[in-house]
């Protein structure tokens, strides 16, 4: 008899399918485009290094790091964006992730995208992957980040996206894959019967060591 069980794929997308953290790479990116001042480079800076002390939230961090954006045209916008996901993000993409991802799409997984990172630009990664659904976090038309999509946040949107769909097309959590690799993933990792760390950080590690999960090592091609 045949298996009708719907399954998802959830994964995390800086750490897990691509290396280092992507909107690093984006004020880079717009940084060498002149689109992102020197000065605001600099204060960009100040702001992420009282982020990672916890002396500033994150969506006050990522509001500060992409004021740039709202100074831009719309169409500017979205072409900055569009090309550093084409240009830059698709390529880092690990072999080994990638190769994962289209396997389990293949199988006719539901293939979720969940990242901390902001849908201006992974709006394009979702739609070169062929992702059924981005989870993100999202800027408002003021320029407002947030809520960071990160920790319990990830498991609150995974929630109410699965609230939305109709019965019959909710995926089965116990039989689904989660891909995270570090503490932040931890909640949306736990939702899913089948968890797996890729290059686990610390924290992560020791919890997929505890947990019996998968710990995969995922490289960059040479």
């Amino acid at each position: 008899m045949k298996d009708e069980t719907r399954r998802a794929a959830f994964f995390d997308f800086d750490g897990t399918l691509i290396p280092g953290d992507s909107i690093v790479a984006f004020l880079q990116f717009a940084r060498r485009r002149g689109v992102l001042p020197l000065w605001e480079w600099a204060g960009t800076a100040v702001h992420a290094f009282l982020g990672k002390i916890g002396a500033e939230g994150m969506d006050r961090v990522k509001t500060r790091a992409l004021r740039f954006e709202q100074k831009l045209p719309c169409a500017e916008r979205e072409r900055l964006c569009r090309e550093f996901a084409e240009e830059k993000l698709i390529p880092l993409l690990f072999p080994e992730g990638k190769r994962t991802w289209d396997a389990l799409k293949k199988e006719g997984r539901v293939m979720v995208l969940v990242s901390a990172s902001t849908r201006d630009y992974m709006k394009y990664v979702s739609a070169a992957l062929g992702a059924d659904e981005l989870i993100c976090t999202v800027v408002s038309a003021g320029g407002a980040v947030g809520p960071n999509c990160r920790g319990a946040e990830k498991e609150k949107r995974v929630l109410k996206w699965l609230e939305g769909l109709p019965g019959d097309a909710r995926p089965e959590m116990a039989a689904s894959d989660a891909y995270g690799d570090s503490a932040g993933d931890v909640f949306m990792l736990r939702m899913c019967g089948r968890a797996h760390a890729v290059n686990p950080r610390r924290k992560l590690k020791r919890e997929a060591e505890e947990k019996g999960w998968e710990i995969l090592r995922w490289k960059r091609s040479t």
